[in-house]
């Protein structure tokens, strides 16, 4: 028996390992992906076998992202969607999702290069089966940016240049792809790294390379490795070449902390200045002006609140021009129908909510053509958690485009009394947070956590929308109170409204949007853009602690509220 028992037991072990050992054989099998390059418009070309005719396929991409003058990011996802055209055939669209996961959205975009697995995948179409599949390994695509990342690819040209200066490396674009080397100086640092004449560069850092603004070197890395194709070689060597002197050159690596030094001293140095009139008059109504909310105007806002919240959590992708339009297409039929909160007339409130969206309304349109996209989701993908990665951080103009945008609340007739309207006042309140989670998505980052991927999930997801809420009802709040505070003392009539909505306001959006645009186009150096950011966001930091700092009592200080 024991003889028995254990020969029984070396027979099934012998058969686990024979079937552990034994490979699974796909259903579906995948060979190629085509074109090598793409871009925006493009159709992505999946070769392979037995693919179900006229189904839907979902295309996983798996692996590193490399980017110039960046860290090469090794583990990521990105979702995408592909149709059967063929049994051998799939087509996935190159839209404006599937790009902006790949090489980022807007001006934050940039030329990427994926490689990795990719991977398709069928559903089911009996209940309890487990879903088709197909991988293929390394696979290589290269990601252009849109228009929109110009900004981003006259940056990394000059750091490229910068990087050949250093080296003594001379290189020229070739036709189909890669840098030809056309010279090598003697000693230089190209030397070293065994670079020669009439070698092709195909990759710098995993980026294939096109341009000069390929070679953009990582400020976090002392090395760039260089893939060279050299003469009727099969195969491309790997020359790493020494990049500390280069990475130094460039403002980028330094220009992170000295302008966090710049902006500490800036503050500081705001909140030691003495406020001038407008500011002491500005703070002394601030304090004044602190009105109680009822419990409609509490459920109002817990009702518009998670109106907001559907945004990140349901509809990520929408369009932010629609999202807009909506809402002040609300306002403006809720004016002429019910009438305003300080007037019972409904053509009187159609007036005056069309001062009020006419500053806005230019405000979004420049950023919108600033940003270079119209879907939420990309939007807030081109910002960052942390308050200096905002849009509204970006610049002076950007920060300007930002204040002409929230003066909704302020644009508000109040001469004479207020009408006995609550609708009419619901409905402000609730446009009014609309509105504020429209300022959140374009300006003030979105739904974006520091250190969370651009597109959360499960948890994260919910604490993603939990910070967009409340954004929106801290910018919602202190436009309300900014507004009540710049309130004229013997009524604003709609004439003066409608003066300075369209004779002050609407200008100003243009000539910032117009700033905005040029400095999005112009300014190219990393140095430069962040110590804006910086001072920026220290202006605005000091002028909130200033105006939030408990003081002595003031002298009353008579100041006109327009100006």
């Amino acid at each position: 028996m024991r003889l028995l028992a254990v020969a029984l037991g070396t027979t099934l072990i012998a058969l686990g390992s024979a079937c552990a050992t034994d490979p699974v054989v796909p259903l579906i099998q995948l060979t190629e992906v085509a074109p090598r390059q793409i871009e925006l418009g493009d159709k992505l070309e999946i070769a392979g076998s037995a693919f179900p005719q006229g189904r839907k396929a979902r295309v996983l991409f798996d692996g590193a992202l490399h980017r110039p003058g960046e860290s090469a990011e090794p583990d990521s996802e990105v979702d995408a969607e592909g149709e059967v055209i063929a049994p051998d055939r799939i087509v996935v669209p190159v839209n404006e999702g599937l790009l902006a996961s790949l090489c980022g959205a807007g001006s934050a975009a940039s030329h990427t290069t994926f490689e990795g697995s990719v991977t398709v995948v069928f559903a089911a179409q009996t209940p309890g089966a487990p879903p088709v599949s197909g991988t293929l390994q390394r696979a290589v695509v290269d990601v252009l940016p849109s228009a929109a990342g110009q900004a981003r690819y006259a940056a990394d040209a000059e750091d490229g240049a910068k990087l050949l200066r250093v080296s003594g490396l001379h290189v020229e674009p070739r036709p189909g792809g890669g840098l030809a080397v056309t010279a090598v100086d003697d000693g230089s640092r190209a030397m070293g790294a065994g670079l020669l004449p009439d070698d092709v560069i195909v990759s710098a850092g995993g980026v294939r390379t096109s341009s000069v603004a390929d070679l953009a070197p990582d400020p976090e890395s002392g090395t760039l490795a260089l893939a060279v194709h050299r003469g009727g070689n099969t195969t491309d060597e790997v020359h790493e070449l020494v990049v500390d002197s280069a990475a130094r050159s460039t403002p980028r690596r330094f220009a992170l902390p000295a302008a966090l030094v710049g902006g500490i001293a800036l503050l500081i140095a705001l909140l030691a200045a003495s406020p001038g009139r407008r500011f002491a008059w500005l703070r002394r109504r601030l304090a004044m002006a602190r009105a109680t909310a009822t419990t409609s105007d509490r459920v109002v806002t817990f009702a518009a609140l998670a109106t907001v919240s559907a945004l990140p959590l349901a509809m990520p992708n929408a369009d932010a021009g629609l999202l807009a339009l909506a809402a002040w297409s609300g306002a403006l039929a809720t004016g002429l129908l019910v009438g305003g909160e300080h007037t019972a007339s409904g053509w009187r409130a159609g007036l005056l909510t069309l001062c009020r969206i006419g500053p806005s309304a230019v405000a979004y349109v420049m950023t919108l053509a600033v940003v270079g996209s119209l879907r939420a989701d990309e939007i807030v993908a081109a910002q960052g958690g942390a308050p200096w990665s905002f849009v509204a951080a970006r610049s002076p103009a950007h920060a300007v485009l930002a204040l002409v945008f929230c003066s909704w609340t302020v644009l508000q007739a109040d001469a004479g009394p207020p009408a006995d309207n609550a609708m009419a006042r619901a409905a402000d309140r609730y446009v009014a947070i609309l509105h504020a989670g429209l300022a959140v998505t374009l300006f003030f980052g979105g739904w974006r956590v520091p250190f969370v991927p651009v597109h959360p999930r499960g948890l994260m997801l919910l604490v993603s929308a939990a910070v967009f809420v409340g954004k929106a009802a801290l910018v919602s709040g202190l436009a309300q109170r900014l507004g009540a505070a710049l309130s004229a003392p013997a009524g604003r009539s709609l004439v003066s409204v409608a003066r300075l909505a369209w004779t002050r306001l609407v200008p100003l959006a243009l000539v910032s949007g117009l700033g905005a645009g040029i400095w999005e186009a112009r300014v190219t150096s990393r140095g430069v853009a962040a110590a804006a950011t910086f001072a920026v966001v220290a202006i605005a930091s000091a002028a909130a602690l200033q105006l939030g700092w408990p003081h002595r009592r003031e002298a009353r200080v008579q100041v006109d509220p327009i100006a």
